[in-house]
């Protein structure tokens, strides 16, 4: 990703080693904020418990904000208690405090005062600021949406009806999209759940409750802290998002009502602002820019070789399998039996930030190109009113600052 000298300095910060801080004297929450979530922020001084003042930010729902990475996000008991149920038991001996999702806190005392896991910390915080309207935190958070309308709902549908009604609904929805992207979205013909690189144990698994799928995972294998199925899609693993036969065998696990968890982070190569020359990253003999930032170019440029458009056009039939796979999450559940309706999908989707949010426009030799610009991916998250998230992947754990959007 694309970052400033200054911003490279900022020093790696292992999460899993940090901490933060039950403060029982504290009225506000605490955390570090990207550059850009901070500039946004309204100026505040505060008076902190060392009789000094620093010079911090707040946004919209109350939560102070830091722009110093090391900083030690802070959750106040009181909101703990008063806004998230909190129980806490703080006796001469120990203190213990129990959420009402997440069961009893991992307590440390460090001098009469309790910290929890740093990850937790931004965990109990997030979930403040969203039960405050919160729309934009520093590290990324699910989504909770409903289906489209009663036009995708699949119920009695035969395996080949399912697809041909799909392939119609998916055209309707992206019609933008060239057909060279659009036809390769929904496979032509259903396959044998055996083909499609699961083995019986695994499909098994997925089928007997609801399950999470998280599509392009990295080689580490993810699981659901709950132990709810899981499945980790990962081509160098032998999972290809882009086969038939394995997207056919998830878009009918989802018709099923049968996944109610959507991760995923789609290939950036083809969209990343370091192609652009002007950044001095790749030398004249780097990859060059293939996308526009707008209208048809954005689909690949017309001047791409042949090896370059194969590779843009696999990475937009990536992103858009995600998109209708979850179209088809979200109406499967909403499909299912009137005692599950209840359910919602929880979707999350990242990728870069827009370059334009943290780069002048005099930066680029051309406008950079990203997903976010896109009118089907905008229209996504307007149809489905869902919410975005910025934030930098180096405050946790990522060796680089990494802006990414969520």
């Amino acid at each position: 990703m694309l970052f400033s000298t200054e911003e490279a300095l900022v020093p790696h910060v292992d999460a899993t080693s940090r901490f933060g801080l039950l403060d029982g004297g504290a009225t506000h929450c605490l955390r570090f904020a990207s550059p850009q979530e901070f500039a946004k922020a309204s100026p505040v001084n505060v008076e902190l418990a060392v009789s000094s003042t620093s010079d911090l930010r707040m946004n919209a729902v109350g939560i102070l904000l830091s722009d110093d990475p090391k900083v030690q996000p802070i959750v106040p008991m009181g909101v703990a208690v008063r806004e998230l149920g909190c129980i806490v038991d703080w006796t001469a001996e120990e203190c213990k405090v129990g959420h009402p999702e997440l069961g009893q806190l991992p307590i440390t005392m460090n001098q009469e005062c309790p910290l929890i896991p740093y990850m937790t910390t931004l965990d109990l915080i997030r979930e403040v600021e969203l039960k405050r309207g919160g729309a934009r935190l520093c590290s990324s958070r699910v989504s909770e949406w409903q289906p489209s309308g009663e036009g995708w709902s699949f119920k009695g549908l035969s395996d080949e009806n399912f697809l041909i009604k799909l392939r119609r609904l998916v055209k309707s929805m992206l019609p933008e999209v060239p057909e060279s992207i659009a036809d390769r979205l929904v496979p032509s013909k259903s396959y044998d759940p055996a083909a499609s690189n699961l083995n019986r144990h695994c499909r098994r698994r997925l089928e007997r409750g609801k399950a999470m799928i998280h599509v392009f995972s990295g080689k580490q294998a993810w699981s659901h802290p709950k132990g709810d199925p899981t499945l980790s899609v990962e081509l160098e693993n032998g999972q290809d998002f882009a086969s038939d036969p394995l997207f056919c065998y998830l878009l009918g696990l989802a018709r099923k009502g049968k996944v109610d968890k959507l991760i995923g982070g789609p290939p950036c190569r083809t969209w990343s602002a370091l192609r652009d020359k002007a950044m001095g990253t790749s030398g004249d003999d780097g990859p060059s820019v293939v996308r526009a930032r707008h209208g048809k170019g954005r689909f690949g440029l017309d001047s791409l070789s042949s090896a370059d458009r194969q590779k843009v056009e696999l990475d937009a039939v990536l992103l858009l399998r995600f998109v209708v796979l979850a179209e088809v999450a979200a109406a499967g559940l909403n499909d299912a039996e009137a005692s599950e309706k209840h359910r919602a999908l929880y979707l999350a989707l990242e990728h870069p930030e827009d370059p334009l949010e943290y780069r002048p426009r005099a930066s680029f030799n051309v406008e950079p190109a990203t997903i976010w610009q896109w009118p089907e991916i905008k229209q996504f998250i307007q149809r489905h009113s869902l919410l975005e998230a910025s934030f930098h992947q180096g405050v946790l754990g990522h060796p680089s600052v990494k802006p990414t959007l969520s």
